[in-house]
């Protein structure tokens, strides 16, 4: 669905802004972890919902000195994060990962590589997209992003569009259902332990624009509805065990995270961002499909006088009737229908959409919120299928409260 909705937004949300001045971050040396030995990093144990089907953005905070990384000891890919770690030493035996491909020259080479399923081929296939920054580039604090969308890869800058590949296939294939390693590449392999800072990672379950990467990316941000992770590295100094995962349930373990010696620590850093909301709230329950609960989210910012955001919904219904109900009421005792619960109140003012999702289950509605909108007010949602195709007569998301900011 391509139309834009336009919102009047009816009843009152009072919400909060935080400036924080300082806060916490991974801070890792790969040459100290070279010579310590150890691999420090975070591990996060598999789940589907870290290799979505409908799409992928990874973001985060980096600062990476490419003058301090020593040259002619060995190849070296510092890595901010990488899926799929189980068989050391095997380049190719990852779903996806973001790092710089240093290698023994200290090359300035940012490389984006996703596995997808080709129908062609009959199997996986990998495909990099890259981007040669320039000397110093990150030596500041930096925002980097990747993304697919099923046909393209992307690598962002700042929110800026840097590179663009097509891919193979038009679905993320995970093979081995691997770990996410943070802060390394490899359970093993020092040389691909980070150099520099990492922090606010987070991972969407589809490809965000430039405009919605920018409207978040000097956020603090949690609890983001619709499967997203946000791991915000406010870890313990000099080291925690856990990492939790303030948006859903891939809370990572902290491992070797010790001192500067060991190459990997939290710190204190100069990184400078606002915990805010990003104006979507999800309540309630969804009730199952096919191809599991419909989880409903907001891509960008719901900020007055913006149009970068879309609602949207993941492993929603494909090829049958599909709903969005956006209005003023909420239920707190959901209404049973045809076995899923109904979270929003049809007796107060709202609108019902027919919507249709792409062949990989994701709904993306673009959302236009009017600069005459008053901030601090909000109206409710719900996702509804019928698919054909499928055993179950009614299924849906969660509830989905919009604030405006």
């Amino acid at each position: 669905m391509t139309s834009r909705i336009e919102l009047l937004l009816l009843s009152t949300l009072l919400g909060t802004t935080t400036f924080a001045p300082a806060q916490n971050g991974l801070k890792m040396d790969n040459e100290a972890a070279r010579v310590s030995g150890l691999q420090p990093r975070i591990e996060v144990p598999h789940h589907d919902t870290l290799a979505p089907k409908t799409g992928l953005t990874i973001e985060a905070w980096i600062t990476y000195d490419e003058t301090t990384l020593p040259t002619g000891l060995g190849a070296r890919y510092p890595s901010i994060i990488r899926k799929g770690i189980g068989s050391f030493g095997n380049g190719e035996n990852h779903t996806y990962l973001l790092r710089v491909d240093a290698v023994t020259t200290s090359a300035r080479l940012v490389n984006f590589a996703l596995r997808t399923w080709d129908t062609t081929q009959n199997k996986g296939v990998v495909t990099r997209a890259t981007y040669s920054f320039a000397a110093g580039e990150f030596k500041n604090w930096t925002h980097l992003a990747a993304t697919f969308d099923g046909s393209d890869m992307r690598i962002f800058v700042n929110g800026v569009e840097k590179a663009k590949v097509a891919t193979a296939g038009a679905e993320m294939y995970d093979e081995t259902k691997g770990k996410v390693a943070i802060g390394t590449g490899g359970l093993r392999d020092y040389y691909e332990t980070w150099h520099g800072e990492i922090d606010e990672l987070r991972l969407w379950p589809l490809a965000r624009t430039g405009a919605e990467i920018q409207s978040t990316m000097n956020l603090r941000l949690a609890g983001v509805p619709g499967l997203c992770s946000t791991w915000n590295l406010d870890g313990a100094i000099p080291s925690t065990t856990t990492a939790p995962d303030s948006s859903g349930n891939n809370h990572g373990n902290g491992i070797a995270l010790t001192t500067a010696n060991s190459g990997g620590q939290y710190a204190t850093n100069s990184l400078t961002l606002t915990s805010a909301s990003l104006g979507a709230t999800g309540f309630g329950a969804g009730t199952a499909g096919c191809s599991g609960t419909p989880a409903a989210g907001l891509s960008g910012l719901a900020k007055v006088g913006s149009s970068a955001l879309s609602i949207t919904c993941v492993n929603s219904g494909v090829g049958g009737p599909s709903f969005l109900w956006l209005g003023v009421g909420a239920l707190s005792t959901p209404i049973p229908l045809l076995g899923a619960n109904l979270w929003v109140d049809s007796s107060k003012p709202g609108l019902l959409f027919a919507i249709a999702a792409n062949a990989s289950g994701l709904v993306q509605i673009p959302l236009a919120i009017p600069a005459s909108t008053p901030t601090n007010v909000s109206m409710h949602g719900q996702f509804a299928f019928a698919e054909t195709s499928c055993n179950v007569p009614l299924f849906t998301s969660q509830g989905l409260t919009i604030t405006t900011q």
